[in-house]
Parts: C-alpha cells; structure tokens; sequence
C-alpha cells in the first residue's frame, strides 16, 4: 500500500500518488470542502434571514472560487457563457418574442459546450471547465423553457411546466447565483430556477427550517463508504481488464459485474457528497412524509440506492441513477418532440441528445444509442409479450420468487455492464473488444429478438399459456 507523505503540499503530487489527475483530486477535494460553506451559510445567511441579493452574491463567490480552484482561468468560459445567454434572454424580451428564447438558447449553449469539447477534450475521460458547463448547460436550457412556457396559458401547460414556470426574468444576479450554486455545480444535481428562487426567498422550507445535520451525515457517511468500495473495485478490476485479459467466460461476467459497480459506485459517490451540500444548506428540502410527520431532505438527491442496489431490471438504472439528469430529459427533450408521434423516435431523440451532450467520443452513441435503446425496448416488448402468461409474482412461492429474482438481477448487471463498457472505454476498438469478451450476447439477443419477433409470440402464447392467458387459466382451475 503506497504510502502519503505528510508534507506532501502539492495537488499535483497528490494525484501522482493516487494514481490519477491534479484536476480530478481538486474537483473531489471542493466536494468535500462545499458542507463547509453550506454550514456557514445556513447559519450567517439563510438563518438569520438575509437579504437574497446576498444569497445570490455568495452563491456566485463561493461557486467561482471553487471553479478557479479546479480549473484556473478557464473559468472565463463559464461566465461568459451565462453572461450571453442572459442577453439572449433580455433580448428576447425586449423583441416580445419570448417563444424564440427556448431555441436560441437551447442552440447557443450547446452550441458553446460542443465547441468546449471539440478544443479541449481528449482521447480520455476529461476532466476540466466542461464538467461545470456540462450541468450548467442544461440549467440554462431550463431557464429560457421555463419562462417561454410561463408566457403560455396554464390551460396548455402539463404537471411539470406547472411545479418551475415563472414569468418574470431572473436578474442578473440571480442568474449568477443560480449558475454558481455549489450544491448542483460539479456535475449535478440539475435543478430549475424556481425552486432556487423559492429556496434563496425562503419560500421552500417551513419557518424555522428543520434541522437538516442527521440526513447530511447519513448521506456523507455513504458517500465515504461508496468511494471506499470504488477504491478497493478499481485495484480488483481495472478498465483495461475489459478488454486485455484471458479470463474464461464466467470469469469475465464475473469480473464485469464487479466492475459495473465500480463505474456506478464512482458516480454515486459524487452525487452523495455534493447532496450532503444541498441538505446541510436547505436546497435539498423536500416536504413531510405522506405517512408521518418526518421532514424528507431528497429534493435534490441525484440517486435512489434501493432501486440501484435492489433493483432486478436494467430499467433501475434509469430509474435510480443520475435521476435529476434523467428528468431533465424527460421534461426538456423526450416530451417536447412528442410531435413526432412516436415513442421509438421520442427515446431515441432524447438518447442522442444525452449522447452528444456527453462528447463526441463514439463510445457514447454505442452506449445510448446503440445498446441502452434497442435494449429498453426488445426488455419491454419481451415483457409485454410474455406477461399475461406468466404467473403473478404474489402467486410465486418462495423458491420461484428467489429464482426469479436473482435470474433478473444476474441479467441487469451482465447487461448493464456490457452497455457501459463504451461509455467508460470511449472508443470503438477497446469497444468491440470488451464485447467480444463476452460474444456480444446482449446484441444478438435484441437483434432475434427483432428479427424474429413475429414467430416468437405465438410460440411463447401456445408454450407458456397453451393458448389461455394465466388469469383464464385461474378462472378455469
């Protein structure tokens, strides 16, 4: 075990120590240091009922002085992105066409991360200016969509347009402190500018705000606990082991499987660390519970560990991981080309977009695109088709329940594993490899699946139900 110096002083020497980059040891270190600003803003602002002008002006200091602390001058690019998309927003006011504002903004601001990628990324996972801009692009969108649907008569609003609406342009400072909030600034969580303005007037949370320290420690501690399994996983199963390596078959999945939690632990612990942020400070308030009278601080909470760690579908995923992003696409991507007419072209639009506004490293596509998309839809359809014949999960004894479960969840992590092999790997050759190691299965089972789906169904209707449905069935017996 390398052991660190004492006196070691640089963040350059540190990550050599570690194993991986300056930036990367920076971004974790202000991730780790962002409860301490949370504190001393709860109880010198938020507690003592300051003036918001002053929450959106710390907000804006403390956010730009973490980014020059991970990023130095390319800080610049961040400002001057939020400096241009609030005049894109004045002029569309100005102009009274505040229906331009959603594609203009939505164009320039991704516009200007794509153009970030295409100069400073690298044929590896990068970590610079564009991890910030990444989320803030979205936030931005956010904002032009929200007050363009604002001018919309409430009548042609859906449920979500109708929970982050407003109608008024946020002030300059409020843009500020909306971008630099320290909570959502490091790669999530997204969230939307009225709940921000909500929070920063004091209208989210009951007065006094609850004390907020148990759930932060609660979700600190795990974050510690999933950096430390991620730590342990990466010496275990290494990237490379993907693709360089002689294991036989089910050593391989094996391996992937360990590997897959090691990908989706490192994820989780950001998202951990950067919700203990938004608990301590108050963003994260979420209401009372239905069934009690205890106050929920997962507002803002990124991931649902009991559906990522329990759950049996590869649909968890979704479900349970990267959820604020996940909703953000669903609300902003996903339902807006609904003109289309189309589920398939709906999911499939909304997965590009997460494609391209992950980079261009192919690497990307081949996950969204080309493995997460055909694999929700044959698991679907699969499902669909195999349902009515199937027995109710409460008619299962205990054995088939057990068997059952653990059948799905072997199949969620070999799955999984297999769809993010090009999304850590990022190119095609070290692709094709990873999935070589394991016969590309999950490819060859959506693509019969496709292939042969018209003579499947009634195989499956003559051998699972003998033609009757398991409801007919219980109806006969």
């Amino acid at each position: 075990v390398t052991r660190i110096d004492p006196m070691v002083s640089s963040f350059k020497e540190l990550a050599d120590l570690l194993g991986t980059t300056e930036t990367g040891v920076r971004l974790l270190a202000s991730l780790f240091f962002s409860p301490v600003l949370a504190i001393f803003y709860r109880h010198f602002l938020l507690s003592r009922g300051a003036n918001p002008f002053l929450h959106h002006w710390y907000f804006t200091l403390t956010g730009l002085s973490i980014c020059y602390f991970c990023y130095g001058w390319h800080t610049g690019y961040i400002v001057a992105s939020i400096v241009l998309v609030y005049l894109i927003l004045r002029i569309c006011q100005l102009l009274n066409c505040p229906h331009v504002a959603p594609s203009a903004t939505f164009l320039f601001s991704m516009g200007f991360l794509l153009g970030g990628y295409l100069v400073y990324s690298t044929d590896e996972y990068d970590i610079n200016w564009t991890t910030v801009q990444c989320t803030l692009t979205l936030k931005l969108i956010s904002v032009a969509f929200d007050w363009s649907d604002g001018k919309k008569d409430e009548s042609n609003r859906n449920d979500h347009q109708k929970k982050v609406v407003f109608t008024h342009l946020p002030s300059f400072t409020e843009m500020l402190g909306f971008s630099f909030y320290f909570g959502g600034l490091q790669g999530g969580p997204v969230f939307q500018f009225r709940r921000y303005k909500e929070f920063t007037e004091q209208r989210l949370f009951p007065h006094p705000i609850p004390s907020s320290y148990r759930p932060a420690a609660v979700q600190f501690l795990r974050a510690v606990a999933y950096l430390a399994q991620t730590a342990v996983l990466d010496r275990i199963c290494p990237d490379e082991y993907m693709y360089s390596n002689d294991y036989t078959f089910l050593v391989q999945v094996a391996n992937n499987a360990l590997w897959m939690r090691k990908v989706l632990f490192r994820y989780v612990a950001i998202w951990l660390l950067a919700d203990v942020s938004c608990v301590l400070s108050g963003m994260g308030y979420n209401g009372k519970s239905e069934d009690s009278e205890k106050h929920k601080w997962d507002g803002m909470c990124a991931v649902k560990l009991d559906i990522i760690e329990a759950g049996c579908y590869s649909r968890s995923i979704v479900d349970g991981f990267n959820i604020t992003t996940n909703q953000w696409v669903m609300n902003y991507v996903y339902k807006r080309v609904r003109f289309l007419n189309s589920r398939f072209l709906s999911a499939a639009c909304a997965l590009f977009f997460l494609s391209i506004w992950h980079g261009f490293h192919p690497g990307y596509f081949l996950s969204l695109l080309g493995t997460e998309l055909p694999g929700l839809i044959a698991e679907r359809e699969i499902g669909t088709v195999a349902k009515p014949y199937l027995p109710q999960w409460e008619d299962l004894g205990l054995l088939m329940k057990t068997l059952s479960y653990s059948a799905a969840l072997v199949w969620k992590c070999f799955y999984v594993s297999y769809g993010l092999i090009p999304f850590v790997l990022l190119d095609t050759r070290h692709t094709i490899l990873g999935w070589a190691k394991v016969y590309f299965i999950p490819h060859i089972i959506f693509l019969g699946w496709f292939i042969l789906k018209p003579v499947i169904k009634p195989v499956v209707k003559k051998v699972l139900g003998n033609g009757r449905t398991h409801t007919e069935r219980m109806k006969v017996e």
